[in-house]
């Protein structure tokens, strides 16, 4: 029986967000949406950037490359590998980058 209730976890947002934005739900995907900010860590950024471009959740984009920019010395290096050239470039390149000197962007680009 249908209850009106969505069940959102780790292991289906992915799909989630897919089947609700081909049937364009958008109040599922608003709740996608809240789920992977909500659940934002560093482990998981660049996952939850390259979902949120590819279905243009643009907050959750938006909000995802700040976390990122606040996050980026501390990024581990194989999560920094996995940005393509531009989001690696649009990361660095803005002003609310939180590092202290360029020589550690420098170094964390580096390591990639």
């Amino acid at each position: 029986m249908y209850v009106g209730k969505l069940m959102i976890r780790r292991d289906t947002i992915c799909d989630l967000v897919d089947g609700a934005s081909h049937l364009q739900i958008d109040g599922a995907l608003r709740l996608g949406g809240h789920y992977l900010m909500h659940t934002l860590s560093k482990d998981n950024c660049v996952d939850v950037l390259q979902l949120a471009e590819r279905y243009s959740l643009h907050s959750v984009a938006e909000q995802t490359q700040k976390f990122m920019r606040k996050m980026f010395v501390s990024m581990d290096s194989a999560q920094l590998e996995r940005l393509s050239y531009g989001q690696l470039e649009e990361l660095v390149q803005h002003s609310g980058l939180l590092c202290s000197t360029e020589f550690d962007v420098f170094s964390q680009v580096r390591q990639t």
